[in-house]
């Protein structure tokens, strides 16, 4: 067997222009994988807000229906407010933007509400039926990611029964 001493001609490495031929097919890939994690996040960022909202509307509508009087001495109504960057969870007949009580929600970023079809963008619940209060048909949220220009609507019934996430 052979050994070559340092520095002649046994030795093989890589010619620079295999190494800038693997660095750009390395750099084209990473772009790729970048783009797509963007795209992602996006897309979870609204499915996220649309998830916490359909939460919360559930939760006050068991609150109303379940009599909970949230510290207070009585049991109330509770609700929804919609505003265009986040929404406020509040308690009794109708929103008052100065009760220290009310809970502010925040949208995720580049989510917007677009519109409603409540009255007042006021969405309450009754005590113990836990229906829409003045309802008289079924009533659409929309959501729109501004980024990627995507929306979906959320449908709710006068029983207060998410209807349709499309």
């Amino acid at each position: 067997m052979k050994y070559a001493a340092a520095g002649t001609s046994g030795q093989r490495g890589f010619t620079f222009v295999e190494l800038v031929l693997v660095i750009g097919i390395f750099s084209i890939l990473l772009s790729f994988v970048l783009v797509n994690l963007s795209n992602t996040k996006h897309r979870v960022s609204l499915d996220t807000s649309i998830t916490s909202l359909v939460t919360d509307i559930k939760l006050q509508q068991v609150k109303a229906m379940s009599g909970d009087t949230d510290g207070g001495v009585n049991a109330d109504q509770y609700g929804l407010h919609f505003q265009q960057n986040d929404y406020v969870l509040f308690r009794g007949t109708s929103f008052s933007p100065v009760d220290t009580a009310n809970i502010t929600i925040p949208l995720g970023e580049n989510i917007e509400i677009t519109s409603t079809s409540f009255p007042n963008a006021d969405l309450v619940f009754t005590r113990q039926t836990g229906e829409i209060v003045g309802a008289s048909g079924s009533y659409t949220i929309i959501i729109r990611n501004t980024v990627r220009d995507q929306q979906k609507t959320i449908g709710v019934n006068k029983y207060g029964v998410i209807t349709a996430i499309n």
